[in-house]
């Protein structure tokens, strides 16, 4: 059966792979998904042209994402054109993939290796043409340490990650959670130490390795925050929905630091609000669990999941790869807990929103930016950018119910 098992994993695997590979190769998936790759680029030959980041210029990618474009530039060796490094960043992402799967199977989740088979087909090829597989397989790779005991080399990794997305560092409260509860608070400050010590280590010798200044890179950290509120978010389903209702057009639309948003005139009350609303709902989520669970059995993947949810729903940015930050950790989930009736019922929902998402980015995207351009109105569009978005909070409660109902995960 295991062998069974583990074979069906390697061929589902495979397929999704060689699905997604076709997919990217197709116009009405790369015209919207390949500009990001000449940013990749550029900031590749900048460094293997002068072997530092000194002068760069302005960059919004932080400090781990420079560091895997660089690596990626290794394609140079046969040329430098844009098309090598793409095909460089398809072959390390489809590496990480399987890098991922594996740390799946060693987990004794080899069933989670199908179902992410499935769920990246459903979710199309945005995932070669990004970064986040490199922060995804971090992630998973703390997650794997973890459960294996080794819980310093876990929060060593952790800073890792933070330095590719911030995100990561999502899960450190309920790491050190977990670890006071086991043990006893010195072991939650002693991992905490270690974390802060790892992450101000790697950041200095990145700043000095690359000869790149504090103040560049902080930039990086920085640009976010100036970004109005994506158009794909649920946040701006909910203004599209107030606008609706009251009967007037869709907000207006800008174009501006490196995505497509609400125009900051029109978001209310302030962009800055969008910046930290999200602590309060992720703090007090947290602190409920905190005070709630009074003993812990190995890492609870569905508050981790609940988590990453609600830190999407309530984020001012929403795409298709930050989606995947999400799915990727539905198969660490217990297969007992996913054939659960709930649990299928959920499985349908994120694999609905996944489509109806991908259908609006990248599939109808040139469309769906003429909608809010007001050069037409395309209600399918509107109603399916409302509904996938819908279906985020409706997930968040089911999964929340679950997580306070039962005490086996």
């Amino acid at each position: 059966m295991i062998k069974l098992m583990r074979l069906a994993a390697i061929l589902s695997l495979s397929i999704s792979i060689i699905y997604i590979l076709f997919q990217s190769l197709q116009p009405a998936f790369y015209m919207h998904l390949y500009p990001d790759i000449f940013v990749f680029h550029a900031r590749s030959t900048y460094f293997w042209e002068h072997l530092s980041l000194s002068n760069l210029g302005h960059n919004e990618y932080q400090p781990g994402a420079i560091i895997f474009f660089i690596l990626v530039g290794l394609s140079f060796m046969f040329d430098s054109s844009l098309e090598t490094f793409k095909w460089g960043l398809f072959t390390a992402n489809i590496i990480l993939i399987m890098l991922t799967a594996l740390l799946m199977h060693k987990m004794g989740k080899t069933y989670g290796v199908i179902l992410l088979s499935s769920l990246l087909i459903f979710l199309g090829p945005i995932l070669l043409f990004r970064f986040d597989l490199l922060v995804i397989f971090l992630l998973t790779l703390v997650f794997y340490f973890w459960e294996k005991g080794h819980h310093e080399v876990a929060v060593a990794i952790l800073p890792l990650g933070v330095l590719v997305k911030v995100f990561p560092i999502l899960f450190l409260p309920y790491l050190l959670f977990v670890s006071f509860r086991k043990y006893r608070l010195v072991n939650a400050v002693y991992l905490l130490s270690i974390f802060l010590s790892t992450l101000i280590t790697y950041f200095l010798i990145y700043t000095i390795v690359l000869q790149i200044g504090f103040k560049e890179t902080l930039v990086s950290y920085n640009f976010h925050n100036m970004k109005s509120v994506a158009t794909e978010s649920v946040w701006a389903s909910l203004f599209y929905i107030i606008n609706i209702v009251k009967g007037i057009p869709l907000p207006n639309m800008e174009s501006d630091f490196g995505i497509n948003a609400i125009a900051r005139g029109e978001v209310y009350p302030s962009i800055q609000f969008y910046n930290y609303f999200w602590i309060l709902p992720m703090g007090v989520l947290n602190l409920f669990y905190f005070l709630k669970k009074k003993t812990v059995h190995g890492i609870d993947y569905q508050f981790i999941i609940l988590n990453m949810l609600v830190f999407l729903i309530f984020s001012k940015v929403f795409s298709n790869q930050y989606w995947a930050w999400f799915l990727f950790l539905i198969p660490l989930l217990k297969l007992k807990t996913l054939q659960t009736r709930g649990w299928l019922i959920n499985i349908f929902l994120i694999i609905l929103t996944t489509i109806l998402h991908t259908f609006i980015f990248p599939l109808n995207y040139t469309e769906w930016l003429n909608v809010l351009a007001r050069k037409n109105v395309d209600w399918m569009l509107i109603w399916v950018m409302i509904i996938s978005s819908l279906i985020l909070p409706i997930l968040a409660v089911r999964i929340f119910i679950d997580v306070f109902k039962n005490d086996h995960e």
